[in-house]
C-alpha cells in the first residue's frame, strides 16, 4: 500500500489485517504503525462488523498477545488470529472467510 495506505485506510480498505511478528517488535519507529493508527481511528465508526483482525505469524505464539510490545494498546482488544509463518490456522481461516463472505452478501444486497 506504502505512501497511500492512511488515505486507504480510511476510504477503502474493508478488512485490516495487521500481521504481528518478532519482526514488528525490533521496530522503534516504522511506517507500519502509523497503518495501524489509521486503522483504530476508522474502527471507532464501524459497527456492527469486524474491520481490525491482527494476525500473529510467529511460529511460537502462545496466544498471549502480551509479549508484542510494541502494538497499539488498542490492538489488543481485537481478537487474534494465528497464521504461523503466514498459514493461517482453521479458526483463522473461518474467521475470513465468514467476513469475506458477509462483505459479498453486503455488496449483493
Amino acid at each position: 500500500m506504502g505512501r497511500r495506505a492512511p488515505s486507504a485506510i480510511r476510504r477503502e480498505v474493508r478488512l485490516f489485517v495487521p500481521l504481528i511478528s518478532k519482526s514488528t517488535e525490533t521496530r522503534a519507529e516504522g511506517y507500519v504503525f502509523r497503518e495501524w493508527g489509521e486503522a483504530l481511528r476508522r474502527s471507532e465508526a464501524i459497527i456492527r462488523r469486524r474491520f481490525i483482525v491482527p494476525v500473529v505469524i510467529d511460529p511460537g505464539y502462545d496466544g498471549n498477545p502480551a509479549g508484542y510490545k510494541q502494538m497499539q494498546e488498542g490492538l489488543r482488544t481485537f481478537q487474534f488470529g494465528f497464521a504461523p509463518e503466514g498459514r493461517p490456522d482453521a479458526s483463522l481461516r473461518t474467521a475470513l472467510t465468514e467476513e469475506i463472505r458477509a462483505m459479498r452478501r453486503k455488496e449483493e444486497a
